[in-house]
């Protein structure tokens, strides 16, 4: 009976990661709960004129505290997540909590590569700010599917 108890425990952490993540596919997405998203501006003048180190101030205390919020006990932050904005701060996202999640890799490799798609895209005027905000929030595979192509 005691050799299961280690794969028990396994699959009742495994269980709960998955319960404090929605998903599409293989693709992990944050619970809207925990994280609904939050932006900081609609403009597109401050989001094109502006750097992002100059709204970037997110602490090791908030990115365990998010860690903490997904039930990620171990190695978060660390290798294997990134605290990621889900309204990225190039598209106009704001530093806060309820805009952050752990982000697993290499996932957050992929969405890295839409938000500066997205970025690129307000500031050429063909996306508009809050479509670019909302496809960040809602469905990040989708519009990475539709700006760059199928996630591998």
């Amino acid at each position: 009976m005691m050799r299961w108890l280690p794969i028990a425990l396994a699959l009742i952490a495994v269980s709960a990661f998955a319960q404090t993540y929605r998903r599409d596919g293989s693709v992990f997405l944050p619970n809207p709960e925990l994280t609904p998203g939050l932006a900081r501006t609609q403009s597109r003048k401050e989001i094109c004129g502006t750097t992002t180190g100059e709204f970037r101030h997110t602490d090791e205390a908030t990115k365990r505290k998010v860690c903490e919020e997904y039930g990620i006990a171990k190695g978060c932050p660390g290798a294997g997540y990134e605290i990621d904005h889900l309204i990225s701060l190039e598209a106009g996202g704001a530093d806060d909590i309820r805009n952050l999640w752990p982000q697993p890799a290499p996932q957050f490799h992929w969405k890295d590569r839409l938000e500066d798609r997205e970025h690129a895209l307000i500031c050429s005027g063909k996306v508009s700010v809050a479509q670019a905000q909302s496809e960040l929030a809602h469905d990040w595979p989708k519009a990475y599917a539709k700006r760059i192509g199928p996630l591998l």
